[in-house]
This record gives C-alpha cells, sequence and structure tokens, in this order.
C-alpha cells in the first residue's frame, strides 16, 4: 500500500486514504480535510502542491487518523474542533458535535435580545458552550450568562471555549457551573435557552454509527418518549423566568407537537410557537407569557 512507501507525497496519501474511506459519503473530502489538518494547512494548499512530502512523523499522525475515520468516528473528534455561528469550538467525545440548525436557534435568541432588551439569560445543557458563547461573541449588548450542564466534563470543555472565544461586549460574562436546573429555583432571567437530549431511548440505537457510538448518550437520551427534560423546563419555568421572559429550546421535528402541547399544559396562559428550520422542520419551541411563581 501507498502509505509504507517512505516520504509519501500528499497525492499518494490522499489516493490512499480515499481507498481507506471508500465506506464514507465523501471519502476524498475526508481525507484532504484530514491532511489539511496534519499538514496545518488549507485544502487548497494540499490540492496546489500534490508533490510535497510527509515527513516521518505527519505520515504516521495521518495514519492513525485515517484508521479512525475509517471506524466512522467524526471529523470533529478527530481534530477536536467544530465550526459554529463562525467561531472554532474545542470538542471531544465528552460534549455533542453542535449542528448547523442550532446556529438557527442562537439567531433567533440574538434577535429576541435586541428587540426586547434582554440581558440575563439561561443555557440550560450548554455542553461545549457553543450556544451561550456564540450569545456572548455577537451580541453587543452587555449580558450575564449562566450556563449549565450536569457533566463536569463538558463543563471543562466549555471552559477552554471560553478562553478562546471572547464575548463583545467588555461587560459580558458567561458562568459556566455543573449543575442541574433544580438549582437556579427563585431566579429570573429575561431567556432561558436550550438543545436538551431529545432522542427517544428507543431510537438511539436507529441512530446513524458515527452518532451513536462516538457522540455522548447523556447528551442524546431524553428518555423513553424523548420529554424528559421539556417536562422538568416546563415545570421549572415559572420559577426561573422573569415577567416578559422567554424560553427558546430546540426540539425533535417528529416531536414537536407533543413538546408544544406539553408546555401549554404546563404553563397555562403562555403563548407557545414552534418555528421551522432552514429545512421546513419543525425545530425551535418558543414559549412567552409564563406567568411568574414566586417561592
Amino acid at each position: 500500500m501507498l502509505l509504507n512507501r517512505q516520504n509519501m507525497n500528499t497525492r499518494q496519501a490522499i489516493e490512499w486514504a480515499g481507498t481507506e474511506l471508500s465506506g464514507l459519503e465523501d471519502p476524498r473530502l475526508e481525507a484532504e480535510l484530514l491532511l489539511a489538518y496534519v499538514l496545518d494547512c488549507d485544502r487548497s494548499r494540499i490540492n496546489a502542491y500534490p508533490e510535497q512530502q510527509l515527513n516521518h512523523h505527519e505520515e504516521q499522525r495521518y495514519r492513525v487518523l485515517i484508521r479512525r475515520a475509517s471506524r466512522l468516528e467524526p471529523l470533529a473528534y478527530l481534530t477536536g474542533k467544530k465550526e459554529f455561528f463562525g467561531h472554532s469550538f474545542l470538542v471531544n467525545r465528552q460534549v455533542l458535535i453542535p449542528r448547523p440548525e442550532t446556529e438557527e436557534l442562537v439567531e433567533l435568541a440574538l434577535q429576541k435580545i435586541e428587540k426586547h432588551g434582554f440581558r440575563r439569560i439561561l443555557d440550560v445543557g450548554t455542553g461545549s458552550g457553543a450556544i451561550a458563547l456564540s450569545l456572548a461573541a455577537e451580541s453587543p449588548a452587555p449580558l450575564t450568562i449562566d450556563a449549565i450542564d450536569k457533566s463536569v466534563m463538558a463543563i471543562k470543555v466549555a471552559g477552554m471555549n471560553r478562553i478562546r472565544i471572547r464575548p463583545a461586549h467588555e461587560d459580558t460574562s458567561v458562568n459556566l457551573i455543573a449543575s442541574t436546573l433544580d438549582a437556579f429555583q427563585g431566579n429570573d432571567y429575561d431567556m432561558v435557552v436550550s438543545n436538551p437530549p431529545y432522542i427517544p431511548s428507543a431510537e438511539i440505537t436507529a441512530l446513524a454509527e458515527g452518532v451513536r457510538e462516538y457522540e455522548p448518550h447523556l447528551a442524546l437520551d431524553g428518555g423513553t418518549d424523548g420529554l424528559d427534560i421539556y417536562r422538568l423546563l416546563a415545570k421549572r419555568l415559572p420559577t426561573i423566568l422573569a415577567d416578559g421572559g422567554i424560553c427558546l429550546c430546540e426540539v425533535h421535528s417528529p416531536l414537536a407537537s407533543e413538546t408544544a402541547e406539553l408546555f401549554k399544559d404546563s404553563c397555562p396562559g403562555s403563548s407557545v410557537t414552534v418555528h421551522k428550520d432552514l429545512q421546513g422542520r419543525l425545530r425551535i419551541i418558543e414559549i412567552s407569557g409564563v406567568r411568574r411563581l414566586l417561592l
């Protein structure tokens, strides 16, 4: 095989890797992205200099990454990074890989912040910190964001991202807290945002292998019917959301109607709206007009 040759060049490396990754949707793209990562350069440079030779360390590192990729380990875990809302987030197997559709939740939240002058935000299940840190980085207003996750390891990843991704306003603060939602009753947040685990337990085995085998089930499994965290949110919103506040949650599209009904039943008098994503799928639930319950 070409990989056993000494000092192989980038063209040979890509050809070999493309064969090894034949089971992937786009083997060449994956091969080029991983080689660019190993060589710390753009994909364009790889194609522009096909005769550039790899040194022994680069070749061995590439071999390991291609082997892992052939077992369907996600690219983001291989490189340790994922682009989200224009920022590069560090990720590992302790956190869910940020998805493009969650960017639409961030965009909607930014619109609400600007329109209503919201300042205090709670991010439930922050994971890598993608939502909280993107809001901080993109909002020109000074925000106080509490980002919570029950996983201590996830909070550590979010902490590394907080160092990398700076807020737009010097007075904005992002507080990362390993905790559950119950500890925050009695607060008065202007906005609650969340991309919680929402896959029904029985459907976990049907997920794509790369997701099922590598991403944390704690961030995927929403319980028997996929609605566990929404029940808790609906129950706690009257004790954590300020008058006039809004809650935005990403939802599992097939369960959007059930999730909306759950909030309507648990928060009488509130307004519940389901927003579609760019692909036309029901994706974000907005809850407003929740009656404040004083403890």
